[in-house]
C-alpha cells in the first residue's frame, strides 16, 4: 500500500509541474520562441538566461519562480541546465520533475516553441508514469 501512495504522489507531482508548464505556455502562447542572447552560424543557441532585466527569462526560469525560486537564486543557476541548477538547490524539485523541465528545457534551447516544449515535457512525463505502472 506504502509504494502505491508513493506512486501515486509521484503522479500528482507531475501533473502538477505540466499544468504548471501549460499555465506559463498558455499566457506567451505556443507559438512563442524564446529570444536567445545569440545564435551560432549553423543557426543553433549559444546562451540561454534564466534572468533577463531582474526577471524570469526562459519557460524553465518562470516554472521556477512560480514555485517561490528568488531572483538571486535563478541568477546563481545561469549557463546551467535544470538538472545543474537543481543540485544548488536539493530538494526543490523531485527528480521526475527535473526530467520533465529539462525535456523543455532541451526544446527551448533548441529554438523550439514553447507550445513543442511542453509538448516533449508532456511525453517525457507520460514515459515516467508509464514506467510507474
Amino acid at each position: 500500500m506504502e509504494t502505491l501512495e508513493r506512486e501515486r504522489e509521484r503522479i500528482k507531482v507531475m501533473v502538477k509541474a505540466i499544468d504548471d508548464l501549460e499555465e506559463i505556455v498558455d499566457e506567451y502562447g505556443h507559438d512563442y520562441i524564446y529570444e536567445t542572447v545569440s545564435r551560432r552560424e549553423d543557426n543553433s543557441f549559444t546562451s540561454c538566461w534564466y534572468v533577463k532585466d531582474d526577471q524570469p527569462d526562459c519557460l524553465i526560469a518562470k516554472f521556477l519562480f512560480r514555485r517561490g525560486w528568488t531572483i538571486e537564486e535563478l541568477k546563481s543557476c545561469e549557463r546551467t541546465n535544470i538538472g545543474a541548477a537543481s543540485r544548488r538547490f536539493p530538494d526543490r524539485l523531485t527528480r521526475d520533475e527535473i526530467h520533465i523541465l529539462l525535456a523543455a528545457q532541451q526544446a527551448q534551447d533548441n529554438g523550439e516553441t514553447w507550445g513543442a516544449a511542453l509538448n516533449k515535457a508532456r511525453a517525457e512525463a507520460f514515459y515516467l508514469i508509464k514506467n510507474l505502472l
